[in-house]
């Protein structure tokens, strides 16, 4: 193999784990009975207590309207609510209600699961040093000037 085919290998090999990982967590996640746009929104909160629903739109890569529609149905759903700022009634920050906190904890221990099942039998050192290469690549790619 030569070493242009090794460098590409490995953009092939995260793009096959991520694309893996999502499809059978979202199969095994059905339980839930949120769409994954919803979890990914209810988590992102709860990471980011107060956070504006421009930054989760960023955080997430979603369109502001697909963003609204999602968050119009948790909010429907007593999962989350939306309050206006002091400093600008325009801008509306997300709040996890009862029915959030509750889901939330439940999607953390499936996620707990999953990832007992994703990282058997790989040392607790190489994961962490894989978490630490992952995130010097985001810091690297956030920085980038393409």
């Amino acid at each position: 193999m030569s070493e242009s085919e090794s460098e590409n290998k490995i953009e092939f090999t995260i793009s096959i784990v991520t694309n893996l990982w999502r499809r059978l967590y979202n199969r095994n996640a059905r339980q839930f009975e949120l769409s994954v746009s919803e979890r990914r929104v209810l988590v992102a909160v709860d990471l980011m207590p107060n956070v504006s629903q421009s930054t989760i739109a960023l955080y997430l890569d979603m369109e502001p309207q697909n963003l609204l529609r999602v968050i119009d149905r948790l909010e429907a759903g007593d999962y989350l609510e939306r309050r206006s700022t002091p400093d600008d009634r325009r801008v509306k920050t997300l709040h996890l209600l009862a029915a959030g906190k509750k889901i939330i904890k439940d999607i953390y221990k499936f996620g707990n699961k999953f990832r007992e099942v994703a990282f058997r039998d790989i040392p607790t050192d190489k994961l962490k040093q894989m978490e630490l290469t992952l995130k010097n690549i985001e810091e690297n790619l956030l920085t980038a000037n393409f």
